[in-house]
């Protein structure tokens, strides 16, 4: 597997500076047993993308003044599924030499998670119970029988 994620160690992950700032502290915990729907950054980014994978749409990055880094791909290796999954919405995106790209496969996701985020943003902006409010709009975007 360490093969998987070595292309992607050296790689940024970022969310929107401003998103960060308003939710991050909502919807990651800093503490075990808490109270946040998301343990890990690396988490609330990957449902994101699944959220923009959802919606079919991908949205272009913020300049970079307006993204603040989280983490780098190394987080992958903790998790590195995450590698095999990504490698096949880039490979449904853009087909197979996409995967000799480490970094065009990370922007394929990072702007599948720009459109998640944005998606994440309009359903909680306002909610008092961020997590009741996630799982029941997550589930209306959700394929199949509900």
């Amino acid at each position: 597997m360490a093969d998987l994620v070595s292309p992607y160690v050296l790689q940024d992950l970022f969310l929107p500076r401003a998103f960060d700032e308003e939710f991050s502290d909502q919807l990651v915990s800093r503490a075990a047993g808490g109270r946040e729907p998301f343990a890990r950054k690396i988490d609330l980014w990957w449902t994101a993308m699944m959220i923009g994978v959802a919606i079919g749409r991908r949205t272009p990055m913020p300049s970079p003044d307006k993204l603040s880094k989280f983490n780098t791909g190394a987080i992958f290796s903790r998790d590195p599924w995450r590698v095999a999954n990504l490698e096949l919405v880039a490979l449904a995106e853009k087909g197979e030499s996409v995967i000799a790209d480490a970094s065009e496969v990370l922007a394929i996701g990072n702007e599948y998670a720009m459109t998640g985020l944005e998606w994440l943003a309009e359903e909680l902006r306002g909610s008092a119970q961020p997590i009741l409010a996630l799982m029941t709009e997550m589930n209306a975007i959700l394929p199949g029988e509900h």
